[in-house]
């Protein structure tokens, strides 16, 4: 739904034309039900990336994989995931991110990533 890292100032622009997607994929069980204590606990595995293209020199991407339902008995509003971002200059940022959701209301704490070059 959203970009967990963008740096959004720096994207912005004035492109004739853009593309922008993201894809999220729950996998509710698929890996974590071969895994005794996972099962147990029904942590469920999340993956997923978004994307952002304006030309071959200017484009973004993230990659993530979490657990979500993170918690214990009837505390299960925690989601944590590590996103990796790139960008056309293959500029890295990763970050651990926290979430909690509870019905209709969602919040997102990060460690503000880490800057690394290569």
């Amino acid at each position: 739904e959203s970009f967990q890292l963008a740096p959004y100032y720096r994207f912005s622009n004035a492109e004739n034309w853009f593309a922008e997607a993201h894809a999220e994929w729950h996998l509710n069980g698929f890996i974590t039900n071969k895994i005794p204590l996972f099962r147990q606990m029904r942590w469920y595995a999340v993956a997923g990336c978004n994307l952002l293209y304006f030309n071959q020199d200017k484009n973004y991407s993230e990659a993530f994989v979490g657990i979500d339902n993170f918690g214990y008995n009837k505390f299960r509003m925690f989601r944590i995931d590590f996103v990796q971002s790139f960008d056309a200059t293959q500029h890295l940022n990763s970050a651990i991110r926290i979430g909690l959701h509870f019905t209709g209301i969602s919040v997102s704490l990060s460690d503000g990533g880490h800057d690394s070059e290569w």
